[in-house]
């Protein structure tokens, strides 16, 4: 969140203090990284001290548990897709740092994530793939 940040006061666009993650997500245990970690059990003794209003979270790709009776993979990866574009637009594109992500694979990862490629970079986001092995951030902006 503080890479996110600072490179986006650096390119004076200071306003993208917003971040989106997927539900059940979990990134870590420090105040930033709970903030974006949606798993009430984990986050809810530290909610006060989370940054409040500037994170917000969309369906996590789980063909198991999110598809809908008689749903395709590309019906629901094009549900999955348009979940994320709504969130966008609500938050507004120009004010969102990064769409932080974890990896996952499978056939609807492969597909979204192309898909969401594209459309982050439209928006000038920073993707943020959290790699829990080595715990180095990668983006599609910066990487470290």
């Amino acid at each position: 969140m503080k890479l996110t940040r600072q490179y986006f006061v650096d390119v004076n666009q200071p306003e993208r203090t917003n971040f989106i993650a997927r539900k059940g997500a979990f990134h870590g245990t420090t105040l930033g990284s709970l903030s974006l970690t949606e798993k009430i059990g984990i986050r809810s003794p530290f909610e006060p001290l989370l940054i409040a209003g500037h994170v917000s979270f969309v369906s996590t790709p789980n063909i198991y548990r999110g598809m809908v009776a008689g749903e395709t993979i590309e019906e629901y990866v094009q549900r999955l897709i348009e979940e994320i574009r709504a969130e966008f637009e609500r938050v507004g594109p120009s004010k969102i740092g990064a769409f932080v992500a974890e990896t996952f694979t499978g056939s609807v990862s492969l597909r979204l994530s192309s898909i969401l490629r594209d459309f982050v970079d439209e928006c000038g986001i920073v993707i943020g793939l959290p790699c829990s092995t080595s715990r180095i951030f990668q983006s599609s902006s910066i990487n470290l």
